[in-house]
C-alpha cells in the first residue's frame, strides 16, 4: 500500500505543477450540472452498498470446495489465466490505477487555479459519478455473479497456501475486474473532458494515449498476477469506457435558446423558427 501511496502523492505533484502551466488556456467550460445528478449518484451509491452488503455476507469457500477445482472445468479461452499468479504485479496494477485515478486533478486544480470554483464543483461532480457508477455496477456484478479467481486452479500454489487464500471473501470476485473497468473509466472520462474543455490538439492526443496505455497495462498486470480472465479484463475495459464516455457526455452544456420566439417591433407581431 505504501508504494502505491507514494506514487499517487508524487502523481499528485506533478499534476498540480502540469495545472498551473495550463491556468486560464480554454475560453467556455462546456459543462453544467444537471437535475439528474442527484439520481445517478444515489442509484451509483445504492448499487455500491447492496453490493458491499452482499459481498460481506457470502458464505466462504471450503475446503472440500477448492480441492474440487479443476482448471480443465474453465473455458479455453480463459483457461490461460489459471497458470498465472504473483502478487508483486497484483500490488503494480493497484499502482497504475492509482495513477490514473489521481490523473484528472490536472483539470480540477486548473480550475480552482482560474478561480472557476463553480467548473471546479461540476467536474469533481463528474468524476465522483464516474467512479461510484462504476464501482456500483463493478461490485454488483461482482457480487451476483460470485465467480471464482483464476489464482484458486493454479496448482502451482500449494493447497495449503491456497487454503489461506480463501479465508479472503473476494475470491468470488473475478467477473468482472474492477482495477480495469475503474482505470478505462477514469481514462476514457480525463481524455474525453480535457479534448471538450481544451480542444483536440497534441496534448490531447498525448493524454489520450498515455491514459489508456496506463489502463491497459492496469488491465494486463491483473490478468498476469492470476487475479483475472481475459473475459472479465475484456468486460471491464468496456463498462468502464462506456461509463467515462456517457457521464460527461450528459453535462455538455446545451443551448437554452428555444427553437422558437415571438419578436415584436412597433405594431408588428411575428414568429421566428431557428434552423
Amino acid at each position: 500500500m505504501m508504494p502505491g501511496l507514494v506514487h499517487q502523492m508524487l502523481c499528485l505533484i506533478g499534476f498540480f505543477m502540469i495545472s498551473v502551466l495550463m491556468r486560464g488556456q480554454h475560453k467556455e467550460f462546456p459543462y453544467q450540472l444537471k437535475g439528474e445528478d442527484v439520481l445517478i449518484i444515489a442509484v451509483g451509491l445504492s448499487a455500491d452498498y447492496y453490493a458491499k452488503y452482499r459481498m460481506e455476507h457470502q458464505d466462504r469457500m471450503t475446503t472440500e470446495e477448492l480441492a474440487a477445482l479443476s482448471r480443465n472445468d474453465i473455458n479455453c479461452f480463459d483457461r490461460r489465466a489459471t497458470y498465472y499468479w504473483s502478487n508483486d504485479l497484483h500490488n503494480w496494477s493497484s499502482v497504475t490505477k492509482g495513477i490514473l485515478r489521481t490523473a484528472p486533478s490536472i483539470l480540477l486544480i486548473s480550475e480552482a487555479l482560474n478561480k472557476n470554483f463553480n467548473n471546479a464543483l461540476t467536474y469533481a461532480v463528474m468524476y465522483y459519478e464516474v467512479l461510484i457508477v462504476t464501482s456500483g455496477i463493478t461490485g454488483l456484478t461482482k457480487s451476483l455473479v460470485m465467480r471464482k479467481r483464476p489464482y484458486l486452479y493454479n496448482t502451482e500454489i500449494s493447497f495449503e497456501e491456497r487454503e489461506r487464500m480463501i479465508e479472503e471473501r473476494n475470491v468470488y470476485d473475478s467477473f468482472f475486474s474492477g482495477h480495469t473497468s475503474a482505470a478505462f473509466a477514469t481514462a476514457v472520462f480525463l481524455s474525453k473532458t480535457y479534448r471538450d474543455i481544451y480542444g483536440n490538439n497534441l496534448l490531447s492526443k498525448v493524454i489520450l494515449w498515455t491514459s489508456l496505455s496506463l489502463a491497459a497495462t492496469t488491465a494486463y498486470l491483473r490478468y498476469r498476477s492470476g487475479h483475472h480472465y481475459p473475459t472479465d479484463i475484456i468486460t471491464g475495459a468496456v463498462l468502464g469506457s462506456a461509463v467515462g464516455y456517457l457521464i460527461p457526455s450528459l453535462h455538455v452544456k446545451r443551448d437554452k435558446k428555444s427553437k422558437v420566439s415571438i419578436i415584436s417591433s412597433g405594431n408588428t407581431l411575428g414568429l421566428v423558427y431557428r434552423f
